[in-house]
């Protein structure tokens, strides 16, 4: 079993990388933060923002596979 770390930790970093994605992406939108061609970022990134943050957080707190 040496791979067993794998099962616990490996869905932890990746909902922890989509938390902070998200959260990001979302912070950008509540700044009013401006994209490269002067846009600034609508609802739809903040909304998008939101919805990446909440699916981290469902694969990080999801059910335990034994």
């Amino acid at each position: 079993m040496p791979n067993a770390w794998f099962y616990y930790f490996f869905p932890l970093f990746i909902g922890a990388a989509f938390v902070a994605a998200g959260l990001t992406v979302f912070r950008r939108f509540a700044r009013g933060y401006h994209d490269s061609k002067g846009r600034q970022y609508g609802s739809g990134e903040g909304c998008f923002g939101v919805l990446f943050a909440i699916v981290g957080a469902t694969l990080t707190l999801g059910p335990d596979q034994k």
